[in-house]
């Protein structure tokens, strides 16, 4: 290779924002001091055998993006070496999917990473409360949390999060966490909205799909977060119109998604219709599977002409009726799932097709194609 050609290869203006996704598969192998020579600064890694975890010990000091998620085997004493010295650059850390680690590594990474402001732990199971302590009074920065099923994590560690009872005054995440991931947390309840609503005034982003023990109630203390934009409430067997007038009331909401809450109703679509807090804002709303027929359609069709993506799939009183006024109403439209909406015909799909800004159309198992 010639040196021009050497040189342009390691211009740090070439690789800026590359992500390097590797396995590190070699023991006697490292490629960190040609990433850091090009100026890469955010890994993930795929795979990576026992013998090279002192590569990577030697390297992270100077990452500011690390994902190991899902690496296999992966424990705390194996990623020991890695959070032995300070890791002031670091800023976002993915551990998700990794199986055996435990409140130990959590206290290792807020010992270590205290600049970090996107953490997530999805999918470790061993993850408790305690863990969520240690990240509430650490990490001072943290804009990003994911705690998808971490089922160990109870409204304790949410209470924890918000700054609720004795750690008030230190609970560092409070006024900065923007988006809270706690999908099919299954010890999460109405106690933890209370929590959330009081003292996380500062967050966009709110899942709480498939987490069963919440209600009504909860979305109430939902609905007093002032900037929330996003709430994903996927099926939450207890909420029910009701709920939704809660959000409606007081919310500014750009993403709602209650699919499959099948206690929902078209009532809950009036709602949303009458909040002139909610409905300018909206752009995506998901309600599969709810109780949805052509009049909900006809509610929402009317005043929320800016709507982007629609997702009735599994809406079982859906007609061609209201797939024809999508589409004489949503001239914005650009995505809609029609899945599962046995109703439909080619008449009212043919309709939708005609859509200019229509994208994506979604209907498979539709009753015609």
């Amino acid at each position: 290779m010639c040196k021009t050609w050497r040189d342009a290869v390691y211009n740090r203006r070439v690789w800026h924002g590359v992500e390097a996704k590797l396995h590190l598969t070699h023991t006697n192998w490292t490629p960190f001091p040609s990433l850091i020579r090009r100026g890469i600064k955010r890994v993930q890694l795929l795979s990576m055998r026992r013998g090279a975890r002192d590569a990577l010990a030697a390297a992270v000091c100077d990452l500011e993006s690390l994902s190991l998620r899902g690496c296999h085997g992966l424990t705390d004493a194996a990623i020991s070496p890695a959070l032995d010295t300070n890791l002031p650059a670091l800023i976002s850390l993915d551990i998700g999917l990794c199986r055996q680690l435990t409140d130990s590594t959590l206290s290792r990474v807020v010992s270590v990473a205290p600049n970090l402001e996107t953490l997530d732990v999805g999918g470790c199971s061993d993850v408790t409360d305690n863990g969520i302590l240690l990240i509430a009074c650490g990490l001072k920065r943290l804009r990003s949390l994911c705690l998808r099923s971490c089922r160990l994590v109870s409204d304790v560690g949410v209470a924890h999060l918000a700054g609720a009872g004795s750690i008030a005054a230190s609970a560092a995440v409070a006024g900065t966490l923007e988006r809270l991931i706690l999908h099919d947390c299954q010890r999460i309840t109405d106690t933890a909205l209370g929590h959330i609503g009081a003292g996380l005034r500062t967050l966009r982003t709110l899942d709480i799909s498939f987490c069963v023990g919440v209600s009504d109630d909860g979305l109430r203390c939902v609905a007093r977060l002032p900037v929330l934009q996003e709430l994903h409430a996927r099926a939450c067997d207890g909420l029910t119109d009701v709920g939704i007038a809660y959000l409606a009331a007081a919310s500014r909401l750009c993403i709602l998604d209650i699919a499959f809450c099948l206690h929902v109703t078209d009532r809950a679509l009036l709602h949303l219709v009458h909040s002139s807090a909610t409905m300018p804002h909206l752009r995506q709303l998901h309600l599969s599977a709810c109780a949805i027929t052509d009049e909900g359609i006809d509610h929402i069709t009317n005043v929320s002409g800016e709507l982007r993506s629609l997702g009735i799939g599994q809406c079982l009183g859906v007609t061609d009726s209201g797939l024809a006024m999508i589409a004489d109403r949503l001239k914005c439209i650009e995505y809609v799932d029609v899945y599962g909406c046995t109703l439909v015909t080619s008449v009212g799909l043919d309709k939708l097709r005609q859509l200019p800004s229509l994208k994506v159309l979604n209907l498979s198992l539709c009753s015609a194609t």
